[in-house]
């Protein structure tokens, strides 16, 4: 079974655009220590992003076009309810889920969430616009 983590209220977030380019949009954000966890276990990554993402609007998943998310997104895609349930135990086990009655689950929100710009708190604004700076703006 996966080693419950805690996790910590001022580890800093990781954020990325669900779709790239729009910096503006939905934003997931994700806790760097919850990263530096599923770093090796990209389909407990991918299965978290998913979760994430559905639970704000399952739609979603077909409009995201940032690389890293589909790319993690990809490592769950050809899953079996049985393998999809098993990675569920698994990131609840760590505490990156919440589950409830009837097999619902949900991201704990202090490990990975949905957000727009203006939900986030001014330091966070800050982390994000600073990203979004760092990006390079030529294609390739």
């Amino acid at each position: 079974m996966s080693e419950r983590h805690a996790v910590p209220a001022d580890d800093r977030w990781i954020y990325q655009p669900l779709r790239a380019g729009d910096l503006a949009g939905l934003i997931l954000g994700m806790r760097q220590c919850v990263a530096a966890t599923l770093f090796r276990h990209p389909e407990e990554m991918g299965a978290l992003y998913e979760v994430a993402i559905c639970q704000e609007d399952p739609e979603l998943l077909d409009h995201t076009t940032n690389i890293a998310i589909l790319m993690a997104l990809a490592a769950v895609s050809d899953r079996s309810s049985d393998a999809l349930e098993n990675l569920a135990a698994r990131l609840a086990a760590r505490g990156y889920l919440l589950r409830f009655p009837g097999g619902a689950v949900r991201t704990n929100p202090d490990a990975a969430r949905l957000s727009s710009p203006g939900q986030l708190a001014p330091e966070s604004l800050r982390d994000w616009k600073a990203a979004i700076a760092a990006v390079p703006t030529r294609n390739c």
